[in-house]
């Protein structure tokens, strides 16, 4: 099941993944093994839809995870904190905990999502040239970490938040670098949403017949 949520989400077919993947974490969490439903969990907790349903599962999965697998633990810290809707004191308990496990292990999948939560921090904050940074060093952890999809969906914020300070070619340069990107990668979602985004530039610019 997680493999076949992995191919539907890749596929774009979000909803089929989701089916699958939670499937797969009720199935594992039947048979009490609780490490391959935290896996199953953070596959699940890519998924791009309303945040209310993931952050039941990252909360689900935390507690029966404990502390049987730093790295998966830490992905799901990360996780659940870019999903919001904690109070602070559950805020601050989760940040601290995971400091303590990124002080004790590498994990490059665990670095990008810090860096992608710093971006979440930022834009949250009105901060957007800081976002814009932080998203070029984003993309490139997320390509170490070997996470297309995400190292995707952080260049296509990034293109968002240099069009939304009016910096126009830029936002173009970087819409035709997702849409390399996404081609490459064979992420049709991001590759349709680099072309809507240029589209819309070219709209906006009186330029319909290109």
């Amino acid at each position: 099941h997680i493999l076949l949520g992995r191919a539907a989400k890749h596929d774009s077919q979000h909803g089929r993944a989701w089916r699958a993947l939670t499937t797969a974490m009720q199935l594992y969490a039947a048979r009490g093994s609780m490490v391959d439903a935290a896996r199953a969990a953070v596959e699940t907790l890519n998924i791009f839809i309303a945040p209310g349903p993931r952050q039941e599962i990252a909360d689900r999965a935390l507690a029966a995870l404990g502390d049987q697998d730093p790295q998966l633990e830490a992905m799901l810290i990360i996780q659940r904190l870019r999903l919001r809707s904690l109070d602070s004191e559950r805020e601050r308990a989760l940040e601290a905990r995971l400091a303590v496990l990124r002080a004790a292990h590498s994990f490059p999948d665990v670095e990008a999502n810090v860096a992608g939560y710093a971006i979440d921090r930022a834009l949250f904050a009105g901060q957007s040239e800081q976002a814009i940074r932080l998203s070029r060093q984003a993309h490139r952890l997320y390509i170490a970490a070997d996470d297309a999809e995400q190292a995707a969906a952080v260049l296509y914020g990034e293109a968002i938040a240099i069009g939304h300070v009016g910096r126009l070619d830029e936002a173009v340069r970087t819409l035709h670098a997702l849409r390399e990107f996404s081609s490459r990668a064979q992420l049709r979602l991001f590759e349709g949403l680099a072309y809507q985004g240029l589209a819309g530039i070219l709209y906006n610019r009186g330029q319909i017949a290109q």
